[in-house]
């Protein structure tokens, strides 16, 4: 073998990994997006609209210490141990709690629709993505937000020289 024969063998194999591995990074792009827009479709506004009451920074008191409000309160789980366990909807306390099995019941009034159960086991089976990022907000950080908004700020007398108006202001 020539030595151009020699080094164009690993430049192929190099080149066809890089290729490889960039379509495979599509791909996974292409499933996160699929999976994020399952839970922004599916399993958010459910948990927004009955579970959050109980469950979330905004309750009084968070029952069972389980916030469902935040990707991080939901992989900590709750008093009860671990509400989910990604890949495994069977063995996951939500999927029991939701289904009104051993004794839980959540939310606690009505049990959600087949449907809806069958797409939080779907969620979970798939990994239990969840693309909110970081923890949810307390009250406590709304509220110091919105003394920044520019209506509660003191009322400032304005600088003179910055409203003046002069001969370059006029068109």
């Amino acid at each position: 073998m020539t030595g151009v024969q020699t080094c164009a063998l690993p430049i192929f194999l190099l080149l066809l990994m890089l290729l490889l591995s960039s379509r495979l990074a599509a791909v996974a792009a292409e499933n996160d997006d699929a999976r994020a827009a399952h839970f922004r479709q599916k399993i958010e506004p459910v948990l927004k609209t009955e579970c959050f009451l109980c469950h979330s920074s905004k309750s009084d008191e968070v029952k069972g210490d389980l916030r469902l409000d935040s990707k991080s309160g939901v992989m900590k789980g709750g008093e009860s141990g671990a509400a989910i366990v990604p890949g495994k909807a069977r063995d996951s306390l939500l999927i029991q709690a939701l289904k009104h099995a051993d004794g839980m019941a959540m939310p606690p009034k009505k049990k959600l629709s087949d449907q809806t159960i069958a797409d939080f086991e779907k969620w979970i089976d798939d990994g239990a993505f969840d693309p909110r990022i970081g923890a949810a907000p307390t009250f406590a950080d709304e509220v110091q937000a919105a003394r920044q908004h520019w209506s509660f700020q003191p009322i400032k007398k304005p600088d003179r020289k910055s409203t003046r108006l002069n001969s370059s202001h006029i068109p």
